[in-house]
């Protein structure tokens, strides 16, 4: 395994849909990219319109991150490749997820995060 980095990353969530976690998510993506950093995109859930805003807004391919869709394994690796070069992380919750009780805390620990 490759030594691991510090990347700085952010998770938005809220308790309800329809609360601005999607407007919250673009607006940061587009801040960043602004900035000229490199934006690793990430919807955690069963979306698949939300990721085209991000990768809108991010100019690069966001990825959708559904344990219920995809293994363990793949959420891990999707997570960790597609954060490789990333200078910065952004990770969109659908509502009511439980951070401790998916594969995203295992997949932050794989790429070096904490928990």
């Amino acid at each position: 395994m490759a030594p691991s980095r510090e990347i700085p990353r952010v998770v938005i969530a809220a308790t309800a849909s329809g609360v601005g976690k999607t407007t919250a998510t673009v607006a940061l993506i587009g801040a960043m990219r602004a900035r000229g950093l490199k934006i690793a995109a990430f919807k955690c859930g069963p979306d698949y319109l939300d990721p085209t805003y991000h990768e809108r807004a991010a100019g690069v391919p966001s990825h959708n991150l559904d344990g219920w869709m995809m293994n363990r394994d793949a959420v891990i690796a999707t997570f960790a490749r597609a954060s490789a070069d990333a200078d910065f992380e952004s990770l969109l919750r659908t509502s009511l997820q439980l951070l401790g009780s998916s594969a995203m805390q295992k997949s932050a620990r794989a790429s070096g995060g904490g928990d």
